[in-house]
């Protein structure tokens, strides 16, 4: 039975593995931009590769940011193993931005829905209140 624990794990190993070493993280925005696309190249499976790629483009690439966003949340594993519950709800706020930007208020109400009541005390989390996308705020 033990080795088949491992062997259950072994996918979630192998995620963890693959995320961007500490000394490689952008430290100011002009590295984001610099460095994104060889993080996202690079790291594919770390959310922060796309989130950091989806910073460079909600300037100038809505859909595209979207894009890189959707692929950091589906990191789902990786979100929850490795970093804080904060760190998915900003990702989640910057996924709901880009779909007020986009004119698409009522589907970045439903992406935003789940995490709605993830703040201290089942509050609604800072980064959401401010988009004004969870009813009854």
């Amino acid at each position: 039975a033990a080795g088949y624990e491992v062997y259950a794990m072994q996918p979630t190993y192998r995620a963890v593995a693959n995320l961007i070493p500490d000394k490689m993280l952008p430290k100011t925005d002009a590295d984001v931009a610099a460095q994104a696309e060889a993080l996202v190249k690079a790291y594919p499976n770390d959310p922060r590769s796309h989130f950091y790629r989806a910073l460079t483009l909600m300037d100038t690439d809505a859909p595209g940011a979207e894009r890189e966003l959707r692929k950091a949340l589906a990191e789902k594993d990786v979100l929850e193993i490795e970093f804080k519950p904060e760190f998915e709800i900003e990702i989640v706020a910057y996924l709901a931005q880009t779909l007020i930007t986009e004119g698409r208020a009522p589907e970045a109400k439903l992406e935003a829905k789940p995490y709605c009541h993830s703040g201290p005390g089942g509050t609604v989390p800072e980064d959401l209140r401010s988009l004004d996308v969870c009813a009854g705020q």
